[in-house]
């Protein structure tokens, strides 16, 4: 399937490697990020309950996947859509 011509720029982007401060103490950069960003002391509460959520609800969704998408025999968008 070939690109969109919106989308060539993304061949002009340099090459970027993961810092080191981001590639623990989980295997998800997501979740790094997210934990160095709670260790923050500038960020006020409501931002901490904001990431608070987005790890409870990533935490959800794998619990979700791990026990009915990965292990369904029916293609994951068709058990979404009759949900």
């Amino acid at each position: 399937m070939p690109l969109d011509d919106n989308w060539n720029w993304i061949h002009d982007l340099p090459d970027w490697e993961l810092p080191e401060e981001l590639e623990g103490p989980t295997r998800t950069t997501a979740n790094n990020i997210a934990i160095k960003l709670l260790s923050c002391g500038f960020l006020g509460l409501d931002i901490n309950v904001l990431i608070g959520n987005y790890i409870s609800e990533t935490a959800l969704f794998n619990i979700w996947y791990s026990t009915n998408a990965k292990s369904s025999t029916t293609p994951l968008i068709c058990s979404a859509s009759s949900a």
